[in-house]
C-alpha cells in the first residue's frame, strides 16, 4: 500500500506513520508474528466499529500493519479481527481514553484438533457487538517472564458423549509477546476455559505441554481439561497459573557418517532421538535432506523438554542416518552428555526393497503382504522380517522373527500383526490384531535358493476378535 499522506514513510508494500500524533482519529498499528516468532505477511486486518465493518488493511512482508488510513469515530471503541487462512481468528478490542492510537504487536496461531475433541467452523459475526465482553489476562512464568504463543480457549456451546466432545461455539487466542491474551465471549453464557502451550510442537511425543490452567479443573467438560469460569456481565480478568518454570534439556550431538565401504556421505536423512530409560523416546530433530561436511561430519545443537523429576543421566541419544541414494542406513546410541560424540556411524544396513511377500490366512480371512524387508542390523544369520501392505493411508504390517536361518523347523521369537494409519512422518497404530505366543506357532524354512529364503508358519493365536487359526507362507531376500 502506498499513501500520499504527508510525513508517511513507506516500507516496501506497507505504509507506516512517522508521527502518530498527526492522525486525528483512533487507529492501531504494530507487527504480526506466528506462534514460533516468524513475521506474518498478508494477514487480513478488519476494523469494526459501532456494529459495522469500517475498513480492511493487510500486513506487509515484514508483518507490519496500520489502520490509520481507515477513518474511525473517536466516540466508539475499535474491534479488530486478524485473519489468515489456516490460522485461528484473533480479536482485539481497543478503548482510546488517554491516546487516540495504540501500538500493538500480536501473535496468531494455527487451529488444532484431536481425536477426542472436534470443532465446528465458527466465528464471531459481529466482533463489535456490545453483547460481547472480554475474558483477558497474562501468561507469565514464575519469575514474571511473559510467554508468547499460549493457546487460550473459551467455549460456551457444545455437545458431548462419554468420550467425544463436539465444540460448536468458541473462540481462541494465542498470547502476544507481552503475554497478553483476550477472548471476546457473549454475556450471560457459562464460559469454559483452558490455556496451555506446546513448547516444541514439531517434536512429536515430546513431554512439552505446559498447562497454564488447572488440568484437573471443574465443570461439565473438565474431562477435556476445560475449567468452568461462570457467567459474566462485564470484562473479566482470568488469572493463569503463576508457578510455571520452563525446564530445558539441551546439548550438542556430533559424529561422522560413512558408507559401508568407508566413504563419507554428503546428504542424507538425519534423525536424532532422545531415549528415556528405554521406556519413552521422541525425535528432537528430523531432516530428510541434511547436509554433512566434506568428511561426512555433523554437529547439531538440540533443545527439548525433560521428563518431570529426571536428570541428564537418565537419557541417551540415538542417531539414525539413511543414505537415499544407496538406501543403506545406520544408527548409534550413547549416553547423553553436554557434547555427545558418537564417533563413526557406518551405513551398513541394506534397506533396498527386494521382491518378497507374505500370504496370510487368519481364520477365514486372507491377506497378501506384497512388500518385504529383512532387518540386517540384527545379524545376517537371523530372520527379522517385516511384510507390509498399504492402500492410501491404511497400513498393515506383519513382523516375524527368529534367531536362526536353516532348513527345517526353527523357533519363533515374535509373530505380530498390526494395523495403523500412515501420518507421513510416522505410523499411528490403531489395532494390534494379534501377537502370537512363540509356543503357539511353528515356523519352518522349506528351502533356500536363488538368493531367497522360503518358509511357512502355522498355529493358533488370540486376536482382537477371539482365538483363530493362522497360517502363512513367505519369501524374503537372503541377506
Amino acid at each position: 500500500m502506498i499513501s500520499c499522506d504527508k510525513e508517511n514513510i513507506t516500507f516496501e508494500d506497507s505504509t507506516f506513520v512517522s508521527d502518530p500524533e498527526e492522525i486525528k482519529w483512533p487507529f492501531v498499528y504494530g507487527q504480526i508474528f506466528s506462534e514460533n516468532g516468524e513475521t506474518m505477511a498478508n494477514v487480513q486486518v478488519e476494523v469494526f466499529q459501532n456494529d459495522a465493518l469500517v475498513g480492511t488493511v493487510f500486513s506487509d512482508t515484514k508483518g507490519k500493519y496500520s489502520t490509520h488510513l481507515i477513518k474511525t469515530d473517536p466516540d466508539y471503541s475499535i474491534t479488530i479481527k486478524y485473519h489468515k487462512q489456516d490460522y485461528s481468528n484473533k480479536y482485539r478490542r481497543f478503548e482510546f481514553e488517554t491516546s487516540h492510537y495504540s501500538n500493538k504487536n500480536i501473535v496468531i496461531g494455527k487451529e488444532t484438533s484431536s481425536a477426542e475433541v472436534t470443532k465446528e467452523i465458527y466465528e464471531l459475526t459481529n466482533p463489535a457487538d456490545t453483547n460481547l465482553i472480554k475474558i483477558y489476562g497474562y501468561a507469565r512464568l514464575s519469575d514474571g517472564t511473559p510467554v508468547a504463543g499460549v493457546s487460550c480457549e473459551a467455549v460456551w456451546q457444545y455437545l458431548k458423549t462419554t468420550n467425544v466432545l463436539l465444540i460448536q461455539k468458541y473462540t481462541r487466542d494465542y498470547s502476544d509477546q507481552d503475554g497478553y491474551f483476550e477472548l471476546l465471549v457473549p454475556k450471560r453464557k457459562i464460559i469454559h476455559f483452558k490455556a496451555y502451550i506446546n513448547r516444541y510442537p514439531q517434536q512429536i511425543l515430546a513431554p512439552c505441554f505446559e498447562w497454564f490452567t488447572d488440568v484437573n479443573g471443574v465443570g461439565a467438560i473438565s474431562q477435556w481439561h476445560y475449567m468452568e469460569l461462570g457467567k459474566f456481565e462485564s470484562n473479566y480478568n482470568a488469572k493463569l497459573r503463576e508457578d510455571i518454570e520452563f525446564l530445558t534439556l539441551s546439548g550438542n550431538v556430533k559424529g561422522k557418517v560413512v558408507s559401508c565401504d568407508g566413504n563419507p556421505i554428503s546428504i542424507g536423512k538425519l534423525r536424532i532421538s532422545i531415549n528415556y530409560k528405554n521406556f519413552y523416546f521422541w525425535n528432537v530433530l528430523q531432516q530428510d535432506q541434511f547436509t554433512f561436511s566434506q568428511d561426512g561430519e555433523f554437529n547439531v545443537h538440540f533443545e527439548t523438554c525433560p521428563v518431570e523429576n529426571t536428570s541428564p543421566g537418565d537419557y541417551s541419544i540415538r542417531v539414525f542416518v539413511d543414505d537415499p541414494i544407496s538406501k543403506y542406513s545406520g544408527e548409534k546410541e550413547l549416553e547423553l552428555s553436554e557434547v555427545t560424540d558418537l564417533g563413526m556411524i557406518n551405513l551398513c544396513i541394506d534397506n533396498n526393497e527386494y521382491p518378497g511377500e507374505f500370504d496370510l490366512t487368519l481364520g477365514s480371512d486372507q491377506r497378501s503382504f506384497p512388500r518385504a524387508f529383512d532387518n540386517a542390523i540384527k545379524g545376517k544369520d537371523k530372520l527379522y522380517m517385516y511384510f507390509y501392505y498399504q492402500e492410501g493411508n491404511l497400513y498393515e504390517e506383519i513382523t516375524l522373527n527368529s534367531d536362526f536361518v536353516n532348513i527345517g523347523e526353527i523357533p519363533v521369537i515374535s509373530f505380530i500383526y498390526r494395523k495403523g494409519w500412515d501420518k507421513g512422518s510416522y505410523i499411528e497404530i490403531f489395532e494390534k490384531t494379534f501377537e502370537a505366543k512363540p509356543e503357539d506357532v511353528i515356523m519352518t524354512i522349506t528351502k533356500i535358493e536363488n538368493d531367497y529364503v522360503f518358509g511357512q508358519v502355522t498355529g493358533e493365536v488370540d486376536t482382537s476378535q477371539g482365538r483363530k487359526s493362522v497360517s502363512g507362507t513367505f519369501r524374503v531376500f537372503n541377506k
